[in-house]
């Protein structure tokens, strides 16, 4: 297994055997700088893993979609979703953290959109 060194993100499967996990994001070690605003940092080199122990659990198309957003999205900033303080939403994005899927959770929700605008605002013009 080779992993470049000029990539942003990194995406490798293997067979993990019986975990409680089927995927995750992770910044791969050395890569991880700190930032002068509290519980940020930045990432040079994502990795998302999946294991091919749970595949049959892929088969499910809204399932599947669910998974790669989710991981995606951490690789883009996001973190999990909070019920507490996103009751309206919490079941609606692929940030929710029960692993709840169907057509409505493929997708980030409208919470997210919004920490994505902030996090990478369009160019002027």
């Amino acid at each position: 297994m080779t992993q470049s060194s000029y990539a942003d993100v990194v995406v490798l499967n293997d067979d993990y055997g019986p975990t409680d996990w089927w995927a995750y994001e992770t910044c791969v070690a050395g890569t991880i700088y700190e930032h002068d605003i509290p519980l940020h940092s930045y990432c040079e080199q994502h990795q998302v893993i999946f294991n091919d122990y749970h595949r049959d659990n892929f088969d499910i198309s809204a399932r599947r979609k669910y998974i790669v957003c989710h991981e995606i999205g951490h690789v883009l900033g996001l973190r999990h979703a909070n019920a507490s303080n996103h009751p309206n939403t919490y079941f609606l994005t692929c940030m929710n953290n029960d692993g709840l899927y169907n057509s409505d959770t493929t997708d980030p929700s409208n919470v997210d959109e919004g920490h994505l605008e902030d996090n990478y605002p369009h160019p002027p013009g």
